[in-house]
């Protein structure tokens, strides 16, 4: 499972709204409920990916280093955890591609292109609860 914040998220820490926190803790909640996957959360916000760890028992998550590959901000020594994220989506049965307040990610798009993945784009504010 992956979501991109943004590069605001990266370089400063950046939590995220509310509404969309508790939105994408309803999504994540529902598809693990409803496939009987391992699901290994992939993002670029480890202020956000601790949380929803946390919040969402079976989830897992590794907090990496962030980095982004077009900038290199915060250094060109992170590409390694990056290159380990592409090989965890390489190895996935399916990309589920969360949206988050305005990312779009070509990682994960190119991961499950490259790879024959099936890719699930899930933007958190079409699900509802019943």
């Amino acid at each position: 499972m992956h979501i991109r914040f943004g590069d605001e998220y990266i370089h400063h820490f950046r939590d995220c709204n509310i509404r969309l926190y508790l939105s994408l803790v309803q999504t994540i909640s529902i598809l693990m409920k409803d496939k009987p996957y391992i699901y290994v959360l992939l993002t670029d916000s480890s202020v956000i990916g601790n949380k929803l760890m946390a919040d969402i028992p079976g989830l897992h998550y590794w907090d990496n280093n962030k980095v982004h590959t077009g900038d290199l901000i915060n250094g060109s020594y992170k590409i390694e955890d990056t290159l380990i994220d592409f090989l965890i989506l390489s190895k996935s049965k399916e990309v589920i591609y969360l949206k988050s307040d305005f990312s779009v990610s070509g990682f994960s798009k190119l991961a499950s292109i490259i790879y024959n993945i099936p890719y699930t784009y899930i933007d958190p504010q079409d699900i509802h609860l019943v």
